[in-house]
C-alpha cells in the first residue's frame, strides 16, 4: 500500500518549554508536551450515524470505531509567514501539528496530514478517531484537540498513515495530482488520456469508494476496474443515462451485472460505493443505498490491477475528477457510507471548532531588545518592557542592534532578527529553538569554554561562529528529533552530541563546520553530506574516540586534509606523498575521485581511464604489493584507472603538483617545465565515516630481499592516531612515515608518533613470518577531549 502524504506518527514525546505571548492561557488540564497552542473540535453527533458496539473499555455505545475522520481548518492563526517566532504554525509545510482525543489529551492519535497552504493558513487533515459517537447515543459527543505552534517536526516517512488505514483498506489514494478535487486536490481525466493505474489487488470481496465529477451524460464510462482477461474481476462505472453500474466477471464474461435506481447528474461531486460480500452486491451514491442483489451467483475471479478512468482496452473514457479512491477490505455498514458522505461533503458542518487555548507550562514571556541606551544584555533600559529577561524567556533581537551577553543565560527561544547580532561571553542555553534571519549572526565573544547548548532545532540563515579553541555547540536533551536547517553558516570548535537516549537524533539541513573535533556520547547525528571537518596547517577537526555503543554518526560527511607545500629551496612543494582516505565512498573501500576536485591526477590510458590528460600519461598514483619481488620502491603499482576501490586501512602514494584550481594551474603544473614550487593546499573527501575496529593481515615474502615485508597501511579513522596504540602481531617496533620536506621517509619507533588524518605509512612484518596482524580501533585516537 502506497501513501504520498505527511505522516504524523504515534509516539510518546518530551515536554519541551514553549513561551505565551497573547491569548487565553489554560489551566490545570492535560497538555500535549512540546506544542504552545491548541483548539477543541467537537464532533456534531446528528450528522453520524452508528450501531452499538463494544469499546476495548468493555462499554457499549453507539458510534464508529476507528473512523478517519476529514478536517479541515483555515485561519490568520495557521498562516506561516517565515517567522517561526509567534505561536503559530511554524514550518512551511505544516509539520509542527498534532491531533489528540480530548479524552486523552496528551497521546497523539494517529494523522494524515493531506494538505497544507502556508498562505492561505489552510490544513486538511484525516484524524483516526477511536471511537466516533453517533446521534443514537445518550453520552456526549467525541471531540479532539488539534495542537500546533511547536519546533516538534514529525518524520514524514513514518508508519502513521498505513496504521491510520492499514486495518479496513488494501490500497488508497488522495489522487493529490495537482487539479482541482473534491478534497483538496483531485485527478483530472478527459476522453482519449491516459487512464492512471494503482497498485495492490482487490479480492473478490471488497469495498470500494470514490468521489466523481463527470462533465457529460450519454457515453458509457468506466470509474474503476480490475477486469482481466481470464482473470475474471469488476467493472465500477456510468451507463449511458448515468446511472453507477457495478459489474462481475468470472472467466472472460460477464456473469452479473448491478445498477443504480438513481443516475449522477453531470457538473457536480457524488460519493459513490460499493461492496461485495457473501453472494451480495450492493450500490451507493451519496450516502444512500440505491441498488442491491443478493445471489448464488454473485461472484467473481480474482481480477489484476486496477485501472481507474478507463477500460483495459483503453476505451469508455471517464471525462471529468475523481478523488479519494478506496479499495477497502473490510466491507463496510451503511452507517459507516453514511457518516463518510456527511463528513467528506461538508466538513464544516460535521463539527465545531473552539478559542484558541495556551498551555498551561508556558511560564515564560517575550522580551525584545531595542538597544535603548546601549549593547549591553543586562541594561534594563535596552529591553522593551525595562527589565532585563529572566531565565526561561524568549528573546527577540530586534533588526540592526548589537548585543554583548556577559553571563549564563536559559533561554526558551531565540530569535535574531535580521542584521543583528548577539556575542556572548558566557554560556547560553536554547531550551526551544534558535532562528536567525538573514545577515545576523551569533558569535562567541571570548575563547576557552563558551558553550551555546540547543535541545530544539536551528534554523540559520545567518552566521553562526564558535571558532576560538574550547567555544563549543552542544545538542543535549529536548525533543527526540533537532533539525539544524537554512541557508547560513554554523562554524564550532567542537560539536558535542549528548542526547537523551541513543536513538534521539539530530539531523543537519545546513552547513556545518568543525575546526577541532566532534565529540559523540549519546544519540544519532545524521550529516546528510553538510558535516564538514575542516583543515589548516595550525588545526585539523577529527571525529573524538566513541566512548560507548550509545552513540553514532551516519550519513555522508565532508573531511578535509592539508597537503603541505610551497618548501623553501632546494626542496619545493611538488613531490610525492604518502596518503590515506578518511572516509569510505563503498562499503569499506575508498575511491580516488574527491582528489581530482583540488589536483591533477594523471595515469595509464589518460582521459580513458578517467585520468586528467598530460603528454605522455605518466602515473601518479600508486598502490604497494608485498607479493612482488625487489626492494621497497620497486613493489609499487600504478593505479589503472579513476574506478578503482582500495580497501580503508590501505595507503597509496600520490604526486601532488599542487593545487589545481591556482591560476593557470595546468600550465604551470602539467603541461609547460620549468613547473612551479606547488603551494599549500586542501584536498576534501566526501563519504561515511569509520568507526569501531578494523583488523587488517600483512605480509611477508621473507625472500632474503631488501623490500620483504613492507606494507602500505593508512589512517582508517578521521583522527590522529597513535603508533604505540596499534594492535600489532608479528609487526617490527618502526612506521615509516614519509617526509615531502626533505623527500624522505621518517623511520619512528616512539609510542607517541602521531600519524595525522589522511596519512599513509609503512610498517615490516618481522623477519621468520610470512604474515600479520594491525588492529586498529577506537583507543588508537589520540585524546581530543
Amino acid at each position: 500500500m502506497k501513501f504520498n502524504r505527511i505522516v504524523l506518527t504515534r509516539v510518546s514525546w518530551f515536554c519541551v518549554l514553549i513561551f505565551l505571548s497573547w491569548g487565553f492561557q489554560c489551566t490545570a488540564q492535560t497538555w500535549m508536551a512540546g506544542f504552545s497552542c491548541r483548539k477543541k473540535i467537537t464532533f456534531n453527533k446528528n450528522k453520524i450515524e452508528g450501531k452499538s458496539v463494544k469499546l476495548p473499555s468493555g462499554e457499549v455505545n453507539s458510534g464508529l470505531l476507528n473512523f478517519p475522520v476529514l478536517i479541515s481548518l483555515e485561519g490568520p492563526e495557521f498562516k506561516f509567514d517565515g517567522d517561526s517566532f509567534d505561536p503559530k504554525i511554524s514550518n512551511v509545510n505544516g509539520l509542527d501539528i498534532a491531533f489528540a482525543d480530548a479524552a486523552d489529551p496528551a497521546i497523539p492519535l494517529n494523522i494524515q496530514l493531506d494538505h497544507y497552504d502556508p498562505v492561505a493558513g489552510k490544513l486538511t487533515c484525516w484524524v483516526q478517531l477511536p471511537f466516533l459517537v453517533s446521534k443514537e447515543s445518550i453520552t456526549s459527543p467525541s471531540a479532539v484537540y488539534f495542537y500546533y505552534g511547536a519546533a516538534l517536526l514529525h518524520d514524514p516517512d513514518g508508519s502513521a498513515a498505513q496504521e491510520l488505514w492499514r486495518a479496513d483498506y488494501r490500497t488508497i489514494t488522495h489522487l493529490n495530482e495537482g487539479n482541482e478535487g473534491k478534497i483538496g486536490q483531485g485527478l483530472f481525466l478527459k476522453e482519449n488520456l491516459t487512464e492512471k493505474r494503482l497498485t495492490g489487488n482487490t479480492g473478490t470481496e471488497f469495498f470500494l469508494s470514490a468521489w466523481v465529477w463527470t462533465d457529460k451524460i450519454g457515453p458509457e464510462q468506466m470509474i474503476m476496474t480490475n477486469d482481466s482477461t481470464g482473470k475474471g474481476g469488476y467493472q465500477l462505472k456510468l451507463s449511458i443515462s448515468g446511472n453507477l453500474v457495478l459489474e462481475g466477471f468470472y472467466g472472460s464474461l460477464p456473469s452479473w451485472s448491478l445498477t443504480s435506481s438513481a443516475a449522477l447528474s453531470s457538473g457536480m461531486w457524488h460519493y459513490i460505493a460499493a461492496k461485495v460480500i457473501n453472494g451480495e452486491a450492493r450500490l451507493y451514491i451519496d450516502g444512500a443505498t440505491v441498488a442491491s442483489k443478493s445471489s448464488v451467483n454473485i461472484r467473481l475471479g480474482i481480477g489484476g490491477q486496477v485501472f481507474l478512468g478507463a477500460s483495459k482496452q483503453s476505451n469508455l473514457h471517464l471525462s471529468g475528477r475523481l478523488d479519494e479512491v478506496r479499495i477497502g477490505k473490510t466491507v463496510q455498514t451503511l452507517e459507516w457510507i453514511k457518516t463518510e458522505y456527511e463528513n467528506q461533503n461538508n466538513p464544516a458542518g460535521f463539527y465545531n471548532i473552539g478559542t484558541t487555548e495556551f498551555s498551561p507550562l508556558i511560564t515564560s514571556s517575550i522580551f525584545t531588545f531595542v538597544g535603548g541606551k546601549n549593547t549591553f544584555w543586562d541594561e534594563p533600559a535596552n529591553w522593551d518592557k525595562g527589565i532585563t529577561p529572566s531565565d526561561h524567556s524568549s528573546v527577540r533581537i530586534k533588526e540592526g542592534k548589537t548585543v554583548e551577553l556577559h553571563r549564563n543565560v536559559v533561554l526558551n527561544k531565540l530569535l535574531l532578527e535580521k542584521s543583528s547580532a548577539l556575542y556572548f561571553y558566557a554560556g547560553l542555553e536554547l531550551e526551544h529553538y534558535a532562528e536567525l534571519q538573514v545577515n545576523s549572526g551569533l558569535f562567541s565573544g571570548a575563547a576557552g569554554a563558551i558553550v551555546f547548548r540547543l535541545k530544539g532545532s536551528l534554523e540559520n540563515n545567518g552566521e553562526i561562529s564558535l571558532v576560538s579553541r574550547g567555544n563549543k555547540i552542544v545538542f543535549s536533551g529536548g525533543s527526540s528529533k533537532i533539525i539544524v536547517s537554512g541557508t547560513g553558516k554554523t562554524s564550532t570548535a567542537i560539536l558535542e552530541l549528548d542526547r537523551l537516549f541513543p536513538a534521539d537524533e539530530v539531523s543537519l539541513e545546513g552547513s556545518f563546520y568543525i575546526l577541532d573535533f566532534v565529540d559523540l556520547i549519546r544519540g544519532r547525528l545524521y550529516a546528510n553530506g553538510w558535516l564538514v571537518f575542516l583543515s589548516s596547517a595550525e588545526r585539523t577537526a577529527a571525529l573524538a574516540a566513541l566512548r560507548t555503543r550509545e552513540a553514532e554518526i551516519l550519513g555522508d560527511v565532508q573531511i578535509q586534509c592539508f597537503i603541505a607545500g610551497g618548501f623553501p629551496a632546494p626542496s619545493s612543494g611538488r613531490g610525492w606523498r604518502l596518503l590515506s582516505s578518511p572516509v569510505c565512498t563503498s562499503g569499506l573501500q575508498y575511491s580516488f575521485y574527491a582528489l581530482k576536485n583540488r589536483v591533477f591526477i594523471t595515469g595509464p590510458g589518460g582521459a580513458l581511464n578517467g585520468f586528467d590528460p598530460s603528454s605522455n600519461n605518466a602515473a601518479t598514483l600508486y598502490n604497494h604489493d608485498q607479493h612482488l619481488p625487489g626492494t621497497l620502491s620497486q613493489k609499487y603499482l600504478p593505479i589503472p584507472n579513476m574506478q578503482t576501490l582500495l580497501p580503508l586501512g590501505k595507503g597509496f602514494f600520490m604526486f601532488s603538483r599542487g593545487d589545481r584550481t591556482a591560476p593557470d594551474a595546468y600550465s604551470h603544473q602539467v603541461q609547460n617545465p620549468p613547473f612551479s614550487n606547488a603551494s599549500s593546499y586542501v584536498a576534501t573527501y566526501s563519504g561515511r565515516l569509520f568507526t569501531g575496529r578494523l583488523a587488517i593481515t600483512v605480509y611477508n615474502e621473507d625472500s632474503g630481499q631488501e623490500g620483504d615485508g613492507f606494507n602500505l597501511l593508512g589512517n582508517p579513522y578521521a583522527a590522529a592516531i597513535r603508533w604505540g596504540s596499534i594492535y600489532k602481531e608479528n609487526i617490527g617496533p618502526y612506521v615509516w612515515l614519509y617526509d615531502p620536506l626533505n623527500g624522505a621517509y621518517k623511520v619512528s619507533d616512539d609510542p607517541d608518533e602521531v600519524i595525522p588524518v589522511g596519512s599513509g605509512f609503512f610498517i615490516k612484518v618481522l623477519h621468520g613470518f610470512k604474515s600479520g596482524s594491525i588492529v586498529f580501533d577506537e583507543d588508537c585516537k589520540i585524546d581530543y577531549r
